[in-house]
């Protein structure tokens, strides 16, 4: 220590390989930490790629049962299709002819195949001719996307309409047969009378 005017002054001296050494330990504990960081990251990502592959194949699976249930489905209700309009048409060739025409319509319209062919089925039994019934379902469909009501409803409607006409019909020839009727009978009194005899 020497004392210069009142100051004091300190000469350090160190050990250089002293500190060389604390520097290496640290270094090798700061890779060692390094070093079990990555070993644990990369457990982890086993771990996730582990969990990943296990969704995966979970999902998989879901995604084909789910798929095999939609085709069992989609199979079940042709076949109803098929005895309804075998029944209703009566021709297994007429049948088959509109389930095909009926799965052509539901893939060009917004209408699926089970609308659309409910509503075959109603204009069947509406007395629609087997002919017209794809032609129709196009008309009404596309009036009802217009008019954004459900195709079911409009046919239902067409149904009560063509009904009703069918009564009105049967009316008036009941009404021109019963006119009919009274006039024949009215022309037999007339000449009954002009003849001078009654029955």
């Amino acid at each position: 220590m020497q004392e210069n005017e009142g100051k004091l002054l300190f000469e350090v001296r160190a050990d250089q390989s002293d500190i060389k050494k604390d520097i290496e330990a640290i270094k090798r504990q700061f890779e060692s930490l390094t070093e079990k960081t990555k070993e644990e990251g990369k457990k982890q990502a086993d771990v996730w790629q582990t969990l990943l592959k296990g969704a995966t194949a979970y999902f998989t699976l879901q995604g084909a049962q789910s798929f095999i249930s939609q085709m069992v489905a989609v199979r079940s209700q042709f076949q109803q299709l098929e005895i309804s309009f075998g029944t209703m048409l009566k021709s297994k060739e007429k049948s088959n002819a509109l389930m095909a025409q009926m799965a052509d319509l539901a893939a060009k319209t917004p209408f699926g195949l089970e609308e659309v062919s409910e509503g075959a089925k109603r204009l069947l039994a509406f007395q629609v001719p087997a002919e017209e019934v794809t032609e129709t379902l196009r008309r009404m469909g596309d009036v009802a996307a217009g008019l954004g009501v459900p195709m079911g409803q409009l046919i239902h409607v067409y149904g009560q309409v063509k009904a009703q006409g069918k009564a009105r019909q049967k009316a008036r020839q009941s009404q021109c047969k019963a006119i009919y009727k009274a006039r024949k009978n009215k022309a037999r009194q007339r000449i009954q009378v002009r003849m001078g005899y009654f029955e």
